[in-house]
């Protein structure tokens, strides 16, 4: 406390860089292009292995500390409401604030970004959790990394004891979550806490963005995963397998969907990290969307340090460099390894289904559209413009979007729900960051053709609340920098309504059985509500009802809007935790945009 006092006052004798960001004194705030995250093998970290201040907090003189606090008045309308506004949900909002708070004080130790966690099963040590997530901080806490330590007086190796990687859809929803977050509260009147402890968590995102970049150790590479290895988990479950054999062939000698690799980084930076190779389709969307939402919040923001701006401006333009090279198979948009060969579901073109190429097709033309204008948002240079306007005009893919985008349905009461997830979510992504008002409106058609078509599968009766959310964006004409024209109240609605069935945090993947033996023969079972009357079938996805289950009433899942939402049974760990993904980045993109 002493020592958070002494910095505060030391931030009031330096001058204000913004007049309308509410900006708090944070003890390493300020230090975006530091690793906020410690080396349990370091020096500097306690006997118990916890690490002290200084070592999660990175070196306090490598980056000026933020300026002092400029409170905002703002009070804009959003797509979900917030305080102040007609219709604001306060039991919702205490729900994402325990997750944030689980987020920032625990699930982001490992590596900045967030994962799945197994918890102890010390009743006493999971109470304390509990505790921390009820309990109100100090009003001069401008640290949530230390939360639990500082309130529960426990270490965050103390209530885990297995780690989840860190992956591109999940943590990069995650940065976008954080990056919306900071900016709602940023502008529309945070106190200087609340948006001090929401910048902080935003800088150890990045730094861990940026990790995800390097470590992959090679211009256009990005990680599918990243974790610690001195910590007890995934890093240290599977076998470190080496890029290159000894005669300098590529390894595995089948290229698969994931493999463990060594820090490959220039210089070796990460020697206490391993990562996951063949980043695919999904994963690239993840780190894309978190990299979009957080240059759209900072990039204005003269409280963030040049030098943090700039390398997720280069970062993520080695990334769509990467996307526009044409490979020997005379392809481009395909993602690559640094064993020189397309990840295993590495291709986003136009003419790609699944892991071929056979024809265009709307659905990969707008997850290619969404990619690369995400990117250009972030890179906005010449080339990069050039390049997206190739795919607009030259390559015609919003006319493509209006064609065929039935191909996602392909697989009727087996279909492929992830793919559904991939598409609404590259879908936000060109109507948010497509800088053509003209081509963002001959997507919106597809786009709801999509989510409420007149045959086939219907989105719209899912329960989705992202994909409610994206539809009512577009609807809306929302995009990055402006106020949507109109707001579909039934959409939102739609969506809060499925956010607020989700479980408190902590989220314990317990097995959920909605359906006994005898119901299964029977092909009929009433859900656990004790009312809701379902026919059962056997589908690609599993035992599945003939609708849609309300979320409080779903299997466990790190990530309902890529699961189908008709399972009925589905067993779990009850020690493992999920973070909560989903729940966050949905609700603050919708806190994050503007309403008339």
């Amino acid at each position: 406390m002493l020592r958070r006092l002494a910095l505060l006052a030391a931030l009031s004798a330096t001058t204000s860089l913004s007049a309308f960001a509410c900006v708090g004194g944070s003890r390493a705030d300020g230090q975006g292009d530091t690793d906020v995250r410690a080396d349990p093998s370091d020096p500097s970290t306690s006997p118990s292995g916890t690490p002290t201040d200084a070592a999660r907090d990175g070196a306090v003189a490598e980056a000026p500390s933020p300026p002092p606090c400029v409170p905002s008045t703002g009070a804009f309308r959003s797509l979900v409401p917030g305080p102040g506004q007609a219709g604001h949900d306060a039991a919702l909002a205490a729900k994402v604030a325990r997750y944030d708070r689980l987020h920032e004080a625990v699930v982001t130790y490992a590596t900045g970004l967030a994962g799945t966690v197994t918890f102890t099963s010390d009743v006493a040590k999971r109470q304390k959790v509990e505790q921390l997530l009820s309990t109100t901080w100090s009003p001069d806490d401008d640290d949530p990394t230390d939360d639990l330590a500082e309130y529960e007086g426990l270490a965050p190796t103390d209530v885990v004891t297995a780690w989840g990687m860190a992956t591109g859809m999940y943590a990069g929803s995650e940065i976008a979550a954080d990056a919306y977050r900071y900016g709602v509260l940023r502008d529309r009147a945070g106190s200087c806490n609340e948006v001090a402890r929401a910048r902080k968590m935003l800088v150890v995102a990045l730094a861990g963005l940026h990790d995800a970049v390097a470590i992959a150790g090679k211009s256009g590479s990005i990680a599918r995963a990243i974790m610690r290895k001195d910590l007890p988990g995934d890093a240290t479950a599977f076998p470190i397998t080496p890029l290159f054999d000894g005669a300098g062939n590529p390894l595995p000698v089948e290229k698969n969907n994931g493999t463990w690799r060594a820090d490959n980084s220039q210089g070796g930076q990460y020697p206490q990290h391993v990562w996951v190779d063949s980043c695919s389709r999904d994963m690239l969307f993840g780190w894309t969307f978190g990299a979009a939402a957080a240059w759209e919040v900072i990039k204005n923001d003269a409280t963030f340090p040049s030098a943090t701006r700039d390398r997720l401006r280069v970062d993520m333009k080695a990334v769509l460099d990467g996307l526009m090279k044409v490979r020997p198979g005379g392809k481009d948009l395909e993602i690559w390894d640094p064993d020189d060969r397309r990840t295993y579901h590495g291709n986003l073109h136009e003419t790609s289904i699944d892991r071929s190429y056979v024809l265009r097709n709307g659905v990969a033309s707008m997850m290619a559209l969404g990619e690369v204008a995400a990117l250009v948002s972030v890179v906005d240079d010449a080339p990069a413009k050039a390049f997206l306007q190739s795919l607009v005009v030259t390559r015609g893919l919003p006319e493509a979007t209006t064609q065929t985008m039935n191909v996602i349905a392909l697989g009727g009461d087996s279909s492929n729900h992830s793919a559904f997830n991939m598409l609404f979510l590259t879908a936000w992504l060109a109507q948010r960051h497509l800088p053509d008002a003209a081509t963002r409106g001959v997507l919106k058609n597809p786009v709801r053709g999509v989510y409420a078509p007149l045959f086939g599968e219907n989105p719209s009766t899912w329960g989705q609340s992202f994909f409610d959310l994206v539809v009512a964006h577009a609807s809306g004409d929302g995009t990055a920098g402006a106020v949507m024209t109109s707001v579909d109240a039934t959409l939102v609605a739609r969506a809060t309504a499925t956010l607020k069935g989700f479980k408190e945090a902590p989220f314990y993947a317990s097995t959920v059985e909605n359906c006994d033996a005898s119901e299964i023969a029977t092909g009929t079972c009433v859900l656990a509500d004790g009312a809701t009357v379902v026919k059962l079938s056997s589908t690609k996805s599993g035992l599945s009802a003939d609708r849609a289950l309300p979320m409080s009433l779903r299997p466990p899942s790190n990530f309902y809007w890529r699961t189908s939402p008709f399972l009925v049974n589905g067993a779990g760990d009850p020690n493992v935790v999920f973070p909560g993904s989903d729940l966050r980045m949905a609700y603050w993109l919708g806190r994050w945009v503007r309403t008339p």
